[in-house]
This record gives structure tokens, sequence and C-alpha cells, in this order.
């Protein structure tokens, strides 16, 4: 409904690309879908959270170069982006790179201990 009013409305186009990407409910997945969500809240909001969001849409459609280009810069700017830092912790680990992994979501963890799961659990646990 707020697209139909103002198709430019970020806040509903980074909803959509959340939503789409199985955020709340895996039935919703569609990441091609949620691209186009993401894509257009980053393109008219480029600021660190549609940045984060569209780098986990790419996380997604293993697209893992593409959304470090998008995660690297934000955790340099800004350190304690929890967010930031759990999506590239996710992406090292999938590119085989576990130290590196882990010492992001170590980081992630300890600015936000909320971000905890069982998918940050078995990469932690594997490095003890």
């Amino acid at each position: 409904e707020a697209l139909r009013k103002d198709p430019d409305h970020v806040p509903s186009h980074s909803e959509l690309g959340l939503i789409f990407t199985g955020e709340y409910d895996e039935e919703h997945e569609d990441y091609e879908r949620a691209l186009v969500h993401s894509r257009k809240a980053h393109e008219l909001s480029p600021d660190e959270a549609t940045q984060t969001n569209l780098a986990r849409n790419l996380f997604f459609l293993d697209r893992h170069e593409e959304a470090l280009v998008l995660l690297e810069p934000v955790v340099e700017k800004n350190p304690k982006n929890a967010v930031a830092r759990l999506w590239a912790g996710f992406i090292y680990w999938r590119n085989g790179e576990p130290e590196r992994a882990r010492a992001h979501l170590r980081l992630a963890l300890a600015v936000d201990p909320t971000l905890d799961c069982p998918s940050v659990k078995r990469i932690l646990d594997e490095g003890d």
C-alpha cells in the first residue's frame, strides 16, 4: 500500500527486502524479489542499514564477493556495526576463511550479544 502511494518509500522497500529474504517467515522467501527491494532502498538511501541489508540479500543469492564489497566499507567506517560484522563473518566462513569469520563474529557478539544464534555458535565452536 505504501509503495502505491510513494514508489520511493525507503522503509517499505527495506522491509520488503527483509520479508522476501525470509527474515520473518520462510514461507515468503523469494531472494530475487528481495533483491529488487533491497537495491531500490539502497539506491534511494545509501546508508549503513540499506547497504548491510543489500549485502545480506546478496549473501542469500551466493553473491559473496559483491556482498563483501558492500560490507567492508561499513565495518571500516563503523567497527561497532554488529549486523554488518555478523554478515561479513558468515561470508568469510562460506569463503573458507574461518579465522577471519570468527574474528568478525566475536566482535559482532561483543557489541550485540542478541545476535547469537545456532549458526554463530557452530562456527565459533569449531574454532575451539
